[in-house]
């Protein structure tokens, strides 16, 4: 304490006992520790966080990786769907390459055996060009065609002579009755051209007349004349006659197998040969006429100038 007065008041202001001294002391120190201890775990965190961001990125990278290897796999399934595609489209292109050709080969057959067709046709036709087809006369048990045909030829003002007649009979048409629309036609093949064509050309003369002229029990029905046709070109003569009457053409004819039809006399009425079916389906502008269920044949015939 004496020591404490002894000493000068500046020293004295600054002057602490050994007690206080070791007060402040432990004070600083607990400072100091709980300073640390902050910092320690400020450090223990910031590992921690540090931590979780490497999980996460290790996760993260292991995705990555899963990803580019999905995008490989994908890679090497489109590389070889595209190598797939490329054969396919290869073989698509030889197959219509090949069909083609076959379509083109059809077409070819096609052509050919309508030519074939048309030449077997002309063939028919020619081995029917002294054959006619006498329609109107009716059908009668235990008829004699010869004498038929020999008062028709009467009629016709035609000198007949049997030896000019290659052949003579009556189609018979089965379940029909003896009226002149049920009975078949008379076949009269003659030895030449020039015959039959007397024949055609009497008809026109006497375009009149009926089963009537040739017996008073026949019906008072036309009796027609025209050259005989193979089946195409019957068929076909009966399209035109359809469509000469639907259309007022007033002649329909057929000359040594060629099919004709004309508007009427006139100079400015021109002369059409009918070739086909098509060319009359063209012809048939206003769709009148049904030509698929029609059958030749089965109309009343008409005579070999008009309809």
């Amino acid at each position: 304490m004496d020591n404490y007065k002894r000493m000068r008041k500046e020293v004295r202001e600054k002057w602490k006992c050994d007690k206080c001294v070791g007060t402040k002391a432990k004070e600083n120190d607990d400072k100091d520790d709980v300073g640390a201890d902050k910092e320690t775990q400020n450090k223990m965190d910031l590992n921690q966080k540090m931590d979780m961001l490497l999980s996460k990125f290790d996760s993260f990278q292991e995705k990555q990786d899963s990803f580019e290897a999905s995008m490989d796999f994908f890679n090497s399934c489109f590389e070889d769907m595209k190598e797939r595609f490329e054969d396919f489209k290869t073989e698509l292109d030889e197959i219509k390459e090949n069909q083609s050709i076959l379509q083109n080969e059809n077409v070819s057959l096609k052509e050919e055996v309508e030519n074939l067709k048309l030449k077997v046709n002309d063939l028919d036709q020619l081995s029917l060009s002294t054959s006619v087809e006498i329609k109107g006369i009716p059908e009668t048990h235990n008829e004699n065609v010869l004498e038929i045909v020999k008062t028709l030829a009467g009629k016709l003002e035609i000198v007949f002579d049997e030896h000019d007649v290659l052949s003579l009979y009556r189609i018979k048409l089965p379940g029909r009755s003896s009226k002149s629309s049920g009975s078949g036609p008379i076949i009269l093949r003659l030895i030449t051209l020039d015959k039959k064509k007397m024949w055609i050309k009497q008809i026109r003369s006497f375009k009149r007349t009926t089963a009537q002229d040739l017996h008073p029990g026949f019906p008072e029905s036309p009796i027609y004349i025209n050259e005989r046709l193979t089946a195409v070109n019957g068929r076909l003569f009966w399209m035109a006659r359809s469509f000469a009457k639907e259309y007022n053409f007033r002649f329909a004819w057929s000359m040594d197998g060629k099919i004709f039809v004309k508007k009427d006399d006139s100079p400015e009425s021109r002369l059409i040969r009918v070739f086909g079916e098509d060319q009359l389906k063209k012809m048939d502008t206003q769709r009148r006429l049904n030509f698929v269920s029609g059958k030749a044949g089965k109309e009343k015939g008409s005579g070999p100038s008009s309809t």
